[in-house]
């Protein structure tokens, strides 16, 4: 079900009354925005901490401690407020950083129709490209598994 407010998806449920997609906070001063009465949070996206250390493992220790901080803060608001959950699990918060059993698959369900199982898994399968940051956001390289390449028959006419 859709607001008639661009880009903003309401939560599954029969209430209805959860914002699951980016809500600007200025929307909420337009006239179908104020009428939005469901809940807000600004949650920091999951790359944010790699994307802004640059490679410096000073600025990702603390970008990552700040993302779980503002997850963590977050996640409480938001939890008591889903009161139709598809699959009811109780609130665990995230100790000092992401662990590595915290990354996992998407499950297709909440992918795009036909997008590949793949394209859910935590493995880097896209980077971006190149020198410099310009170059970097205009480029980016995206590589299946490589156990689902093709097995060329090199030097066979079929």
């Amino acid at each position: 079900m859709l607001l008639d407010i661009p880009g903003i998806e309401l939560q599954r449920g029969p209430d209805r009354s959860h914002a699951a997609a980016p809500l600007n906070i200025e929307m909420r001063k337009t006239a179908m925005g104020s009428q939005f009465a469901g809940t807000y949070v600004n949650m920091m996206h999951p790359t944010q901490p790699e994307s802004a250390a640059h490679g410096n493992q000073d600025r990702l220790a603390a970008a990552t401690a700040a993302l779980v901080e503002n997850w963590n803060q977050n996640l409480q608001i938001l939890a008591p407020k889903i009161h139709h959950p598809d699959h009811f699990v109780p609130l665990a918060l995230y100790k000092s950083g992401i662990s590595k059993d915290d990354l996992r698959p998407i499950p297709l369900f909440d992918l795009p129709a036909g997008t590949p199982a793949w394209m859910g898994e935590s493995d880097a399968w896209a980077v971006r490209v190149g020198t410099t940051r310009l170059e970097k956001r205009a480029h980016i390289s995206i590589a299946p598994p490589a156990a689902l390449y093709r097995q060329w028959n090199i030097g066979s006419e079929s």
